[in-house]
């Protein structure tokens, strides 16, 4: 039971953490990325008025007509507005047209994801490495834009934009991260909340598998063991004796007379007197002993730890005094019901389930055959079905 509750809880916590997990990246990577997209798009804007009137475009490669007044237009142009950064102008083969670091001009650089994006006209906005700035104590928040730049309506350089400290991206990556805890906390109230129903549920499942067990291991009529749970009861008794060396007792019982009482009151008296045999057999028998209904009127008595043959002995004669029941019908006629006991022990007798059952009723048969031979022949009939 308590493995498959867990079972239950595991199947139930993990897609609910799961879901919550990617609903929180979600709603933080959603305020970055729209962040990412407006700030790209405000770049683009901003380089195409600095750096596209300056580049001219050549036979194989275009270049730049004034270097000196288009680094005064990215100054005036991105640094105002977007503070520290590195720029580059790369044409479609991968040269470095123009920079802001000189050395890096003529360079070639790989054409990769963001500049072919670029290439196509469409700008892009990409996060890097979050870094810690010693000088004032604070993190840093690097952003690379990728942007194109169009001449007469074709995209003819892109311009890698690298600022150092994006104060827009580092807002939204903020407010990203405080919209996700509050919806994770939002989502764990719910989870908790749910929790006290969950646990209803459960209880009503373990209550079900209870009810259900009890049903399938019990008889309908007595409420005693049925015939599976004697069954297993009986085999894990035996198993126990074989690992601590005891004995097991067992005792079976067959009602005499039973027949008459079903033919003279009917199967409604007949059911009576089976629950009072039942109640008379939990009476008799301790904790640790099993009653149970085979079927009809055959019952039987497991003891799963037993000294000896006397003590079973004893067992039998006080379930045979209490089964000594008479039955008054409503004529006035009383029939008195006995029963036949058979006993075997384990490993005396046998030394494995089937076979100390055999024994059993053996033992039983021969007694209910010896107490019909001692029976005056109008009763006889009465005393073996």
């Amino acid at each position: 039971m308590l493995r498959f509750l867990a079972r239950v809880a595991i199947s139930l916590t993990v897609p609910i953490v799961a879901i919550g997990a990617v609903l929180w990246w979600f709603v933080a990577a959603d305020q970055v990325d729209r962040a990412l997209s407006d700030r790209a798009d405000a770049m683009s804007r901003a380089v195409a008025l600095a750096v596209a009137p300056q580049v001219v475009p050549g036979e194989l490669t275009p270049s730049v007509g004034d270097a000196r007044r288009l680094a005064a237009e990215v100054d005036r142009a991105l640094v105002a507005q977007f503070g520290d950064i590195d720029i580059d102008l790369v044409d479609p083969v991968g040269t470095v047209v123009w920079s802001d670091t000189a050395a890096d001009i003529g360079q070639v650089v790989a054409i990769d994801g963001p500049r072919r994006t670029a290439l196509s006209g469409v700008p892009d906005g990409v996060r890097l490495t979050a870094v810690a700035d010693p000088v004032v104590g604070e993190e840093r928040q690097p952003v690379r834009y990728v942007v194109p730049v169009a001449v007469e309506g074709r995209t003819v350089v892109v311009a890698d934009v690298t600022v150092a400290d994006d104060a827009a991206v580092a807002g939204a990556i903020e407010a990203g991260a405080g919209l996700a805890w509050l919806f994770g906390g939002a989502f764990l109230a719910l989870v908790i909340a749910m929790v006290p129903l969950g646990w209803l549920s459960l209880g009503d499942i373990r209550r079900n598998m209870r009810q259900t067990r009890t049903l399938a291991m019990s008889d309908n009529l007595t409420g005693l063991a049925n015939r599976t749970q004697f069954h297993m009861r009986l085999t894990e008794a035996i198993a126990g004796a074989q690992r601590s060396a005891h004995q097991v007792g067992l005792v079976l019982l067959d009602l005499d007379g039973f027949k008459a009482i079903n033919d003279t009151g009917g199967h409604a008296a007949g059911d009576r007197l089976l629950r009072r045999v039942a109640a008379g057999l939990g009476e008799v028998t301790r904790r640790n002993e099993l009653a149970c209904r085979l079927g009809g009127d055959e019952f039987a008595v497991v003891v799963p730890r037993i000294e000896d043959r006397e003590e079973l002995r004893g067992l039998a004669d006080r379930l045979h005094g209490k089964l000594d029941l008479p039955v008054t019908f409503a004529d006035g006629r009383t029939l008195r019901v006995t029963a036949s006991i058979g006993m075997a022990l384990y490993p005396d007798d046998a030394r494995n389930p089937d076979d100390l059952v055999s024994v059993a009723d053996a033992a039983m048969y021969q007694v209910k055959l010896a107490r019909k031979s001692k029976l005056p022949p109008s009763l006889r009939s009465q005393a073996v079905r």
